[in-house]
């Protein structure tokens, strides 16, 4: 029942976070300490059981998969090709990524969605999860690229003059 639901989710994200991520298969990645709390975080608000936590947040552990309808628009290939080439994060933090990827949607004149919604899929294949910055953050530089170069190496279409 709905109450019974709601009764698990308001005790499972009353425990201590140290308990709960035993129930998260790590698959063998070793998060840091100012990770893993964000991580079970993100699983225990897209879970009502304990049983629910680590499909909620398998996308830090393995990579996604892609949906073979899946059409990259053309705002989310040319941003993040200019992500992936031109733009350099210091400190890659959550409000350093957000703002980045503001500064390169507003460069071109498009909007957020546009390139986030495309963004999710090549980091978290089609499960919810919280905001991309701090998905980004939780992964690291490295896996976020990857990915985002993965998704553009399967799914990117070739552009033609006419499109612009």
């Amino acid at each position: 029942s709905k109450k019974l639901k709601w009764y698990n989710a308001t005790f499972l994200r009353k425990k201590p976070i140290s308990e709960l991520y035993s129930f998260i298969d790590t698959k063998g990645i070793i998060y840091d300490e100012y990770r893993i709390p964000l991580i079970v975080k993100a699983a225990i608000e897209r879970a009502e059981f304990s049983k629910d936590l680590n499909s909620a947040v398998t996308y830090f552990f393995e990579k996604p998969e892609i949906s073979n309808d899946l059409i990259l628009n053309v705002e989310f290939i040319t941003v993040m090709n200019s992500f992936l080439n031109d733009v350099m994060i210091i400190n890659w933090g959550q409000e350093n990524i957000h703002g980045s990827l503001h500064k390169l949607v507003e460069k071109y004149g498009f909007k957020l969605g546009k390139v986030m919604i495309n963004l999710r899929h090549a980091l978290c294949g089609t499960k919810p999860g919280p905001e991309l910055p701090l998905i980004m953050y939780i992964l690291g530089e490295q896996e976020t690229k990857e990915r985002i170069r993965h998704i553009l190496a399967i799914k990117a279409p070739v552009l033609s003059s006419d499109s612009n």
